[in-house]
């Protein structure tokens, strides 16, 4: 029998793993065993080679004996651990589009589906469902994005024994990418203004969203939860909270005439509404307010009540676009009217980076998407190159028949006519709110 020497043993008495030099060996050998197996790992019988020896023995030992990852079950448990980590560091918004988002992931495959066994046939089969019921692409790649977010924080956390969907890649054929939203354009934000009344208890709220929505280019959701306390009337400016900004930050704007007019008519609603009996929430003021009890909103970490909700913007909008003729065009909604502010400041200074600040938009990547082609901007600057050098007059369209110009010119007095008196503030309320715009005092 062959005698050995012993350097050293680590490990427990089940799952010792030794370090020893048998006799006139030129071998330090590591033996261990392993599902029953016999193991072996050896290094040169030198004072290097042992002291290496020694030290990966022991740290092998310590790996054997470490815990195993807590690692979570299911989809539920997976998404719980989830938001306990992550959403103290992620805004309230963000934490309900997340929340949203795989709440659906859920739904398809299953509360009680093993979490480790996500495969990238379940997310083609969660995308062919997502198509199905005629989701829009961009949303389609958010919900898939999610589901690979929460799949690759839980690898790092080792709550997933093999994460398999991380490899998945969502794809488009040409054919299947959409345009991005449209624009309105001017002349539609008047036809809209013409068909709503700021004299009507049903129809002022809409009316004067729709304004500050179409002077200001401000993001519905933060036009929706706009105070009081938020507009300075004497600075003519407007303070848009970073609760209900999608950036995240705070940030000021010039209030413009029209919205000015909006915000007059809001307030005599406002003081109306109370002295027949039914106050509207004292805090927070909200300047579209509601005395639903069932409209409220989420902020600050707690519900907020009185708030005009967005779903009745979208009816009386959508209303308001059949009245006046103008087409109904998916997802372009109160995003048009952003786009269409942004434009007007490009063709007014011709510059987009002004445009784009105006909105309140930091991130000059979206510029092109949101500064639209305007044919009739296309159409001058083709007249202009056709008009022969020296030439004082650009030449203009073949004038209408008689007939054809005096019905277009009445459809648009018309128009133009009802537009402008909606725009104007109730005239018992318009001296209340004096506002300074460079020095001269409206009253």
């Amino acid at each position: 029998m062959t005698a050995r020497t012993t350097l050293a043993v680590y490990g427990p008495k089940r799952g010792r793993i030794r370090v020893l030099i048998e006799s006139g060996a030129e071998l330090v050998r590591v033996l261990w065993r392993e599902h029953g197996r016999r193991r072996v790992k050896s290094w040169p019988n030198t004072p290097a080679g042992r002291a290496e020896a020694k030290a990966w023995a022991e740290g092998f030992s310590e790996s054997r004996t470490r815990p195993a990852p807590d690692r979570v079950a299911t989809t539920a448990e997976l998404w719980e651990r989830f938001a306990a980590a992550e959403f103290p560091h992620l805004r309230p918004r963000t934490q309900q589009l997340y929340a949203e988002r795989w709440r659906r992931w859920q739904v398809f495959v299953g509360h009680t589906f093993p979490a480790a066994e996500a495969t990238l046939e379940n997310l083609d089969q969660y995308r062919a469902a997502l198509t199905k019921v005629c989701m829009a692409p961009n949303q389609i790649g958010e919900h898939l994005k999610q589901v690979k977010l929460v799949y690759a924080w839980a690898e790092r956390r080792e709550l997933v024994g093999r994460n398999r969907i991380a490899l998945y890649r969502f794809k488009l054929a040409k054919e299947e990418r959409r345009n991005e939203p449209a624009e309105y354009r001017l002349e539609d934000f008047e036809r809209l203004i013409a068909q709503l009344s700021p004299q009507s208890s049903r129809s002022w709220r809409p009316w004067a969203l729709l304004m500050v929505l179409g002077h200001q280019g401000i993001r519905v959701r933060a036009a929706l939860h706009l105070r009081w306390e938020d507009i300075d009337f004497a600075e003519g400016r407007i303070t848009w909270r970073a609760a209900f900004d999608k950036l995240g930050r705070e940030w000021s704007q010039p209030l413009r005439l029209g919205t000015y007019s909006a915000l007059l008519t809001a307030k005599w609603w406002r003081e109306r509404t109370a002295r027949e009996g039914t106050p509207p929430p004292a805090e927070p003021s909200w300047v579209f307010f509601s005395t639903d009890a069932r409209s409220s909103t989420r902020a600050d970490g707690r519900e907020m009540p009185g708030v005009y909700r967005i779903q009745a913007f979208w009816s009386a909008l959508q209303q308001a676009e059949r009245a006046a003729g103008v087409p109904h065009m998916e997802l372009r909604a109160a995003h048009g009217f952003r786009r269409m502010v942004a434009g007007e400041v490009l063709a007014q200074t011709g510059d987009p980076k002004l445009a784009m600040d105006f909105i309140g938009d930091t991130d000059l990547r979206v510029m092109q998407r949101y500064l639209k082609r305007r044919d009739d901007r296309l159409t001058a600057v083709a007249l202009q190159l056709d008009t022969p050098k020296g030439a004082t007059e650009v030449p203009r369209e073949p004038a209408l028949g008689k007939v054809a110009r005096e019905k277009r010119a009445a459809v648009r007095a018309k128009q133009s006519h009802r537009s402008d008196l909606n725009r104007r503030p109730l005239d018992y309320e318009s001296r209340a709110l004096p506002l300074s715009y460079g020095g001269d005092v409206l009253l």
